[in-house]
């Protein structure tokens, strides 16, 4: 079997040479990079990627953790990174596709370790402290390997690019107070979100919220959304993500309820969906977080980013008409 040694040997250069070829690495001559690459061609030699990521504990490879596939909110962020990462650095992508929020990102990222990957990009949704204490210990833990929160920070120790849901569920409450909602149900399993929707009930001193973790044990339904519309009665409903919005549709539609005249609908996450059948969306700058992920992921890489940051990325309300408040707000187009 022909070696990198039986390469080097027939170029006339040494072993250490015909690896830095192979790594594409700048400080090799031209000339020399054609002696290598003519004498591998002669011997039909071939590197063993694998080989090499081994010996050197790098591999050119970020990795990507989704918590649910099924929303396209986390797969299009996903999408844009790896082919920017790509295009602007040369890093390849993996991931695994449903983390399904903790029980399965432990055992992810170990994975990912084995394979020695340069960088993990995950979001940690909904995690039990002991979850978080695990992957905290495991991120503490290694070398080589640099991590960031996407989407929500819920460990201080690592980096994250994440949005203020807390201060953009409260305003929009007090924005649907300020336009006469009281009967407000909010379709979510988001703990951050729902403690900012109950803290504007509080503040207000009013007593009328619906929340749907009251109603469901589990994943509420369109027939179970239907049943508490019909029995209380709401005036507003905000869905968080797709995953809890279409159900909620399904529901508005079964009962023949028009937006903005019968309820006023809001959904949390744009998508080309809501713009289309005029729905008002809580939206967050994508191109920022996008290239914001990108430079922190591969600085953190390089070194050239040695402390701990978190970033907020702004989130923007974009009325339509299933909502437009009588005050002035940010449009849509």
């Amino acid at each position: 079997m022909t070696t990198s040694k039986d390469v080097a040997a027939l170029a006339g250069v040494s072993h250490a040479t015909v690896s830095r070829v192979f790594r594409n690495e700048p400080s090799v001559s031209e000339k020399t990079r054609k002696k290598v690459l003519e004498a591998a061609e002669i011997l039909q030699y071939q590197p063993d990627p694998m080989a090499s990521v081994l010996k050197r504990r790098a591999s050119n490879t970020i990795s990507f953790l989704n918590p649910y596939p099924d929303n396209p909110f986390y797969m299009r962020h996903i999408f844009r990174i790896s082919n920017l990462l790509f295009e602007q650095y040369g890093y390849k992508s993996l991931m695994i596709p449903n983390t399904n929020y903790e029980e399965r990102a432990v055992e992810s990222i170990k994975l990912l370790l084995s394979y020695h990957v340069d960088g993990i990009i995950f979001s940690p949704i909904q995690m039990t402290n002991q979850k978080k204490n695990e992957i905290e210990n495991l991120i503490l833990n290694e070398t080589h390997c640099k991590f960031l929160q996407l989407h929500s920070k819920w460990l201080d120790s690592v980096d994250a690019i994440y949005y203020d849901d807390y201060h953009t569920m409260y305003r929009l409450v007090n924005t649907l107070f300020d336009n006469g909602h009281k009967k407000i149900l909010l379709v979510s399993d988001d703990g951050l979100r729902a403690s900012a929707f109950l803290a504007a009930y509080r503040d207000r001193h009013m007593e009328e919220y619906l929340y749907t973790n009251s109603f469901f044990d589990d994943f509420p339904s369109a027939d179970g959304i239907s049943a508490i519309i019909q029995t209380y009665q709401p005036t507003a409903v905000v869905a968080i993500a797709q995953m809890f919005a279409l159900p909620t549709l399904e529901a508005l539609t079964k009962l023949s309820l028009r937006f903005p005249e019968d309820i006023s609908f809001i959904v949390y996450d744009e998508s080309p969906w809501l713009k289309a059948l005029g729905i008002t969306s809580v939206s967050h700058d994508e191109d920022m977080a996008v290239k914001c992920a990108v430079d922190r992921i591969h600085g953190l890489i390089t070194g050239e980013y040695k402390k701990t940051e978190h970033l907020i990325v702004p989130s923007v309300i974009l009325y339509r008409k299933s909502f437009m408040p009588n005050v002035q707000g940010n449009m849509s187009d």
